[in-house]
């Protein structure tokens, strides 16, 4: 059958768990050569180990779901995977061993990737998918929420500045003038006063 490869990541409630090149059968392409009755809705993948994934028709049909064999050009352990970009590892299912066409309906693989941009949540992607495990299903990694940062009040009016009009000029060097004329108008008086004293006390002492 014609090979598909589709560059995508495995996430797995979040984190990393692989990521690469996978080839595979696109499920499309399997659909057609079976032939496929208008009826049916929704397909169900059964694993070795008896865990079964259901996705709907609309996801199944999709050109970049595929069943792999290989990755990054190597045979896979699991022989076959599902492979469904930009959705949670856990309907990723491996060493699938059958195939059934049901009439159920169930809902949309709920995207897990970080990477997903939101035009791809909101067209393709919807919520947890029916998942019938025979083995626990991983505890999905709790997150730290990060603190919300400082908000500036929105309804904080900056006062204006005043604006002063004054009536006189301002003259470059003016309040220095200033400075300096009154100390020397406050040494000459203190001059004349100890003039005026000395004086006194010359007079007081003749007499």
């Amino acid at each position: 059958m014609p090979q598909t490869t589709v560059d995508s990541s495995l996430y797995c409630y979040g984190s990393l768990v692989t990521e690469g090149e996978w080839t595979g059968v696109q499920l499309s392409h399997l659909f057609t050569q079976v032939g496929l009755d208008p009826s049916v809705t929704s397909i169900e993948l059964l694993a070795q180990d008896s865990y079964r994934v259901v996705i709907p028709m609309e996801t199944a049909m999709q050109q970049d779901v595929i069943l792999a064999y290989q990755m990054n050009s190597m045979p896979l352990n699991e022989v076959y995977r599902l492979v469904i970009p930009y959705t949670n590892g856990a309907v990723w299912i491996a060493q699938v061993i059958s195939i059934k066409m049901g009439t159920d309906v169930v809902p949309s693989p709920q995207s897990q990737s970080p990477a997903l941009t939101d035009a791809l949540r909101n067209s393709v992607l919807g919520n947890q998918p029916v998942l019938q495990p025979s083995t626990p299903v991983p505890t999905p990694v709790q997150q730290v929420p990060t603190a919300n940062p400082t908000q500036t009040p929105h309804n904080q009016v900056t006062p204006a500045p005043t604006n002063q009009a004054t009536n006189t000029a301002e003259i470059p060097g003016q309040s220095q003038d200033i400075e300096y004329t009154a100390v020397y108008v406050s040494a000459a008086a203190i001059a004349v006063v100890l003039v005026v004293a000395g004086v006194a006390v010359y007079k007081r002492k003749k007499q």
